[in-house]
């Protein structure tokens, strides 16, 4: 059967839409987007022809002895999003293996779940132990409340999965096998049983209480970003279209305003903002740069990695004189930090210096990194005198490390 040129158009548009150049990911998503509209076609029909070919890989670093509840987690996300993980203890490493875009947003997903349970657990123990507390009772209470959350995370995606399936009904055989073919292809597989584990009712009550006020955020968590709670069915659309509303050649790239004026200040002056990334990836990430001016300067310059620069034969790390404070492609930054005056004087050397020695200046992979956010953690990390502690939707600063 010839193959309709529509739809053969909109899979090709579909599959830059998963390009790790962000700028060309949404505009061919918008193209798909309208052409489905124009033609009255639903992503059923394009997926209906469509068979992948393989499945796709995404590294991310955990510990080398997982606790229950991790192990817990990343099955509960995995199923969640039709893909599977593997852990290499003696690497540190787990290994996502799934179908096109699922496995990227299960990879994600779970990294910020992780962090979010993680930071939840550390105020309950604030809270509810104290401090005198032999390490044997602080321990329960901590693996307690992990379940506890971790139960109720699982059981929202489960049951979100049902009312809306990730996978077409006639795909899900084919992302299966070639996904039992991947891992096949990794060797052999060690299984961990769990063991019963001792729990402390409270602190799985409360867990589980937490679990259920657990959701999805955009971009930075502050009191200057609203903050947004999104379900797993729109997740995947956001995947599916790019999230491409706005078209990033008419986004605002203007000045928030936010930085002092060169004409009028002349003080030294070094700032570190951080704004959502473009398209989908801003539920879940942030995009991180540095700017300088020093003192008497007549401009700021900006130090910042950008993805799209690879796809070009150009180094990612972009040094150049530029506004300090735009909008990144819509989205209104936010200032991490500010130094003025002999403070700022003093780091923005020893800033330029790290910056023009990044060990990833021609490499960049959006997840797990490097990335943006790797770029500016490994400058703090080489300039422990600015004080940065990056947000965990700076996805990707752990990877200096």
């Amino acid at each position: 059967m010839e193959t309709n040129p529509v739809i053969e158009k909109i899979r090709k548009l579909l599959a830059l839409a998963n390009s790790c150049n962000e700028h060309e990911a949404a505009l061919a998503a918008s193209h798909a987007q309208r052409l489905l509209s124009e033609h009255n076609l639903a992503m059923a029909d394009i997926e209906s022809e469509q068979k992948p070919q393989s499945a796709d890989t995404v590294e991310a670093t955990v510990s080398k002895t997982l606790p229950k509840w991790v192990r817990h987690l990343s099955a509960g996300v995995c199923s969640a999003f039709d893909c599977q993980a593997i852990h290499h203890p003696a690497l540190g490493r787990m290994t996502f293996i799934g179908v096109g875009a699922d496995v990227q947003i299960a990879a994600y997903t779970f990294a910020y779940l992780d962090k979010t349970v993680r930071k939840l657990c550390s105020s309950y123990i604030r809270q509810h132990v104290n401090a005198g507390a032999p390490n044997r009772q602080r321990e329960l209470m901590r693996q307690s409340y992990y379940l506890g959350a971790v139960t109720t995370i699982t059981g929202r995606l489960h049951e979100q999965k049902v009312r809306t399936p990730v996978t077409p009904g006639a795909l899900v055989p084919v992302k299966a096998d070639l996904i039992k073919k991947a891992m096949a292809e990794m060797g052999p597989i060690r299984t961990v049983h769990s063991r019963k584990s001792h729990i402390n009712s409270h602190a799985y009550s409360t867990g589980q209480q937490d679990g259920r006020q657990v959701g999805i955020h955009k971009g930075v968590s502050g009191s200057s970003f609203t903050q947004k709670t999104i379900s797993l069915l729109t997740i995947v659309l956001l995947c599916l279209t790019g999230c491409a509303a706005n078209d990033y050649r008419t986004a605002s790239r203007a000045s928030a305003g936010m930085a002092p004026n060169p004409a009028t200040n002349r003080e030294a002056v070094l700032q570190i903002y951080g704004a959502p990334a473009w398209g989908w990836r801003g539920w879940f990430a942030i995009h991180t740069w540095i700017a300088a001016k020093p003192a008497n300067a007549e401009s700021y310059t900006v130090y910042e990695v950008i993805g799209w620069r690879q796809r070009r034969g150009l180094p990612v790390v972009r040094i150049e004189r530029d506004l300090p404070d735009r909008y990144w492609y819509g989205e209104r930054p936010r200032l991490l930090k500010d130094y003025r005056g002999e403070s700022a004087a003093k780091l923005i050397e020893a800033v330029d210096h790290a910056a023009k020695s990044y060990p990833w200046a021609d490499t960049y992979k959006a997840f797990p990194g490097p990335n943006s956010n790797t770029f500016t953690a490994w400058i703090a990390r080489q300039v422990p005198e600015l004080g940065l502690d990056l947000p965990f939707s700076a996805i990707g600063s752990g990877y200096a490390k």
